[in-house]
Order: structure tokens, then C-alpha cells, then sequence
């Protein structure tokens, strides 16, 4: 009931709220560099799942956990991605791009990709021969349907979108909270026993994508602002997406694990990352280098 009743209609209703707030004026406009782009898109849409599905191998002997861990892997840049970087003084307008261009990838592999991951990794489910076109209607109406719908109810009237996201955020928030806690609850003791494994995976595969960023930053000679979204869109993750695979799709909650887990990793690695980078630049910091 949880999982395929209220956890699809959560998750709708999310997206229709990240839809809602998505203001035409304050899209970023600048200019996207090409090779910044093309830098990017190899490092959120190739390098970055290589390395989480090579982290998701060694968990073979738990096939859920390691299922979720390659939803994780594959999802696309974030809604977050932009925000995070406008927050850190890089290029919103190359991690939406960015997020945009990988999310479309998503969408056209997802089919044939997710359950040749399922089957891959020996997961014990009877939706691993679920037609490719079943998953893309699903979550094509769960995620994608939703966010379009709300995306021209704020292109329409502006005034009465704002107002609907405001008692739509204060309607989701709790229910997916409530939702995953009750998924974290239900799959208590796979939790407890792989939860060190699980923080380390997570933490890993984060530290893995700020230092594939950093590299094809570098390698493109991208500029700082640039980098910084690279950066984002590898940390900011389509978890809830991943989430509804797991959980609904293939009634495996377990293998949603992995992906609320991250949801909080990938923050926090963001955060110290931004506190870093702030004593770097402050006198103190200066200072306690010497």
C-alpha cells in the first residue's frame, strides 16, 4: 500500500511542486561553454556511473542494496544541481544544461538499462522482464508527466502556481518524509546490517564525483564557475526517480536504501565542501595554512 499506492502519489505530487517553482525569468540564461559541456556530460552521464556500478559490484552478496546502488550509479544530474551551483559561485546555467542533457539520456536508455542491471546483478525479482516501455510509462508518469504539468501551470498564472506550490511544499515534505521513513522502518534490518557498508559506498562514490569533476574541469580547462557546476550536477542526483524504480517498479524497497541514504550524504559532502572552500578564502584560513 505504502510503497505502490502513496509513494507513486508522493512523489507526483513533489515533482508537480518542483514544477511549480520553476520560473521561466529565473532560469539561468548565460552562456554554456561547449567544452565545459561536453566535459561535463562525460563526467555525470559516462565516468561517474562506471565508477558507482564498479562500488555496486561488491555488493553482490546483498543484490537489493547492490541494485540500488546502480539505480544510484545511472540516475541523471539533480533538480538541485543548479541551485548548488548558483549557491557555490559557479555556472547555473551549465548545471542545468547539464541536468537537462542527462536526464534526456535517462530517459532513452532506462528501458534496456535498468533491467539489464536487475538481471546483472542477480537481483530476485519478478519485474526483472518488465517491458522496457512499462518502465519508461512509469516513470515517465510519476516524474516527468507531473513536472511538465506544473512547469505550464506557472507558465499560465504565475500568481496561482505560487500559491499551489507553497501548500503543495507544505503538503509533500512530510509525506515523503514520512514515506521513507517508513521504507528506512521496513527494511530495518538490512539497514542495520549494511549500514556502515552503505555510509561508506555513498561517501565514496560523492568523493569519486567531486574528484572525476575536478578532473574533467581541469582536463577541459573549464573555468571556475564551470567547474563548480560539473561539480553539482555530479553531486545532485535524481534519487527520488531511483527511489520509485526500486520500491514500485520492482517491489524491491530495500534497493531504495542506498538512494535515501545519499539523498543525505550528497548534502553534506556539498556543505563541507562549501565550508572548506570559505575558511580557504578567509583570513583565518590563510592564516592557519602558514
Amino acid at each position: 500500500m505504502v510503497e505502490n499506492v502513496i509513494l507513486p502519489a508522493v512523489l507526483a505530487l513533489v515533482m508537480t511542486g518542483a514544477g511549480l517553482d520553476i520560473d521561466a525569468r529565473r532560469l539561468p540564461n548565460g552562456h554554456v561553454a561547449v567544452r565545459a559541456m561536453i566535459a561535463g556530460f562525460v563526467a555525470t552521464a559516462i565516468l561517474l556511473p562506471l565508477a558507482g556500478l564498479a562500488i555496486a559490484t561488491c555488493f553482490r552478496g546483498e543484490p537489493a542494496i547492490a541494485f540500488g546502488l546502480a539505480l544510484l550509479a545511472v540516475s541523471p544530474a539533480g533538480l538541485l544541481a543548479g541551485p548548488l551551483a548558483r549557491a557555490a559561485g559557479g555556472a547555473a546555467s551549465t548545471a542545468v544544461a547539464l541536468t537537462l542533457s542527462s536526464s534526456l539520456l535517462y530517459l532513452a536508455v532506462a528501458p534496456r538499462l535498468i533491467p539489464g542491471l536487475a538481471s546483472w546483478l542477480d537481483l530476485s525479482s519478478g519485474q526483472i522482464d518488465l517491458p522496457g516501455r512499462d518502465i519508461l510509462a512509469s516513470v515517465s508518469a510519476v516524474c516527468v508527466l507531473p513536472l511538465m504539468v506544473g512547469a505550464a501551470v506557472r507558465a499560465i498564472a504565475p500568481a496561482a502556481a505560487c500559491a499551489a506550490e507553497r501548500v503543495i511544499a507544505s503538503l509533500a515534505r512530510p509525506s515523503l518524509g514520512g514515506v521513507l521513513a517508513y521504507i528506512l522502518y521496513a527494511n530495518a534490518e538490512s539497514l542495520w546490517r549494511c549500514s556502515i557498508d552503505l555510509l561508506g559506498a555513498t561517501l565514496l562514490l560523492n568523493l569519486v564525483g567531486v574528484a572525476v569533476a575536478t578532473a574533467a574541469g581541469a582536463l577541459s580547462e573549464s573555468r571556475r564557475a564551470d567547474r563548480l557546476a560539473i561539480e553539482g550536477a555530479c553531486l545532485m542526483r535524481q534519487e527520488g526517480t531511483g527511489i520509485f524504480v526500486a520500491a514500485v517498479v520492482f517491489d524491491e524497497s530495500a534497493a531504495a536504501l542506498p538512494l535515501i541514504v545519499n539523498s543525505l550524504m550528497a548534502m553534506m559532502v556539498a556543505y563541507g565542501l562549501r565550508t572548506y572552500r570559505h575558511l580557504g578564502r578567509s583570513s583565518f584560513g590563510a592564516r592557519a595554512a602558514v
